[in-house]
């Protein structure tokens, strides 16, 4: 999960109109929690939280790997 990650969930939950404590109360995480990541001021520690997040959002987990080249 990257800072990336955290503030494309905010917008998904803005766009499905769920408040964040429609969110936090699910995960469950404090609003203060909830809004850090949203904010990327902090990430998820676990996984497994995470994907909870996701999952209320209805979003799916999709892991990519990128490799960069030694040129890029």
């Amino acid at each position: 999960m990257t800072k990336e990650n955290c503030l494309e969930l905010k917008e998904i939950r803005l766009s499905k109109n769920l408040t964040m404590r429609d969110v936090y109360s699910k995960i469950p995480v404090t609003n203060n929690t909830l809004f850090n990541w949203e904010t990327g001021r902090s990430l998820p520690q676990s996984e497994r939280v995470f994907k909870k997040w996701c999952s209320v959002l209805g979003v799916e987990v999709r892991y990519k790997l990128v490799i960069k080249k030694d040129n890029e």
